[in-house]
């Protein structure tokens, strides 16, 4: 009875780690997916920021538009892909963000006119 329970034992822990192998295999290659997706995604962005750079005649507008699509991109892939909730304050702090980069710009713009 003692053969056949260790048996048995040494059958479940080999079958276990067999599971495990695979496990971590399709681990690194959902991580691998991910990290080259990140890589493209943000090579594209930075691409497009830099045509926007090179077609606007000030940098305020390409950097007011990425500011505020990064923000509102995070909170709805937040959404989205981890079923998470954004609260007012996050939001208001988003508008205050935003707002900064408005007046900071538009100051600038006038220091320019003078």
């Amino acid at each position: 009875m003692l053969k056949g329970s260790t048996f048995k034992l040494t059958n479940d822990v080999v079958e276990q780690n067999e599971h495990s192998k695979y496990e971590s295999l399709d681990s690194w290659f959902v991580s691998g997916l991910c990290w080259l997706l990140m890589v493209c995604i943000n090579s594209v962005g930075m691409m497009m920021f830099s045509k926007s750079l090179n077609e606007s005649t000030t940098s305020f507008v390409p950097t007011l538009l990425t500011t505020a699509s990064v923000y509102c991109a995070s909170a709805l892939f937040g959404v989205i892909v981890f079923s998470e909730t954004t609260s007012p304050i996050w939001w208001f702090g988003t508008f205050l963000i935003l707002a900064g980069i408005l007046v900071i710009s538009s100051s600038n713009k006038k220091d320019k006119r003078e």
